[in-house]
């Protein structure tokens, strides 16, 4: 049975508010986030809009974490058939470098909320917890490779994941930008890799 199947109307109705919302934060701005531009975006009426969210600033960061979920359950779905610790790491990052349409938005969101979070200690908490659950998997897919020999026993998880992590973050942002292709960013991770566990 589908994830969709088992939604009671409530449920697929914040979700599908939460889908737009995110469309709109990536393609607009959080600037421009408004009851109304969401509501027409999923198909619905601002009062149920109002009905789930009680303010712009609550549907603006539900939106964020919203698609934080979705990206993270895509990076373990691409991890879980990984055969060594090395994979993962690849399997981790590599799809975030124009991957596909929910890693693009995904960078367009994020990028709103970097910028948001400089001024409000809400938003910074929510990025920063964001930012070290990401680290942590980059980190534990680290360890994994020290255990299962495909990565040296002297690497230490925690600095390298910190370095990827930054790195992808910053190829990610000049990729929406249009600063980099694809293709260059992808090549200059796979180069920090590279150097980061040498075979």
């Amino acid at each position: 049975m589908s994830e969709h199947s088992v939604r009671t109307p409530a449920t697929a109705n914040r979700a599908l508010i939460l889908d737009a919302a995110v469309r709109v934060i990536g393609r607009d701005g959080v600037a421009q986030l408004k009851s109304a531009v969401v509501a027409r975006e999923a198909g619905v009426s601002v009062g149920l809009v109002h009905y789930h969210f009680d303010t712009l600033d609550q549907l603006a960061r539900e939106a964020f974490l919203y698609a934080d979920a979705i990206t993270l359950r895509a990076m373990a779905e691409a991890a879980s058939s990984s055969a060594s610790g090395r994979e993962e790491i690849d399997a981790r990052l590599f799809p975030w470098l124009g991957g596909s349409d929910e890693f693009d938005q995904a960078w367009e969101v994020w990028g709103e909320f970097w910028h948001v979070s400089r001024h409000d200690e809400d938003v910074r908490a929510i990025l920063r917890e964001s930012w070290d659950e990401w680290v942590q998997l980059i980190a534990e897919a680290v360890d994994r490779g020290r255990r299962d020999g495909s990565i040296a026993e002297d690497a230490r998880p925690q600095d390298a994941a910190r370095r990827l992590a930054a790195l992808l973050e910053s190829l990610g942002q000049q990729l929406t930008m249009e600063l980099i292709t694809a293709e260059d960013a992808r090549g200059l991770l796979r180069g920090a890799i590279e150097r980061e566990f040498p075979e």
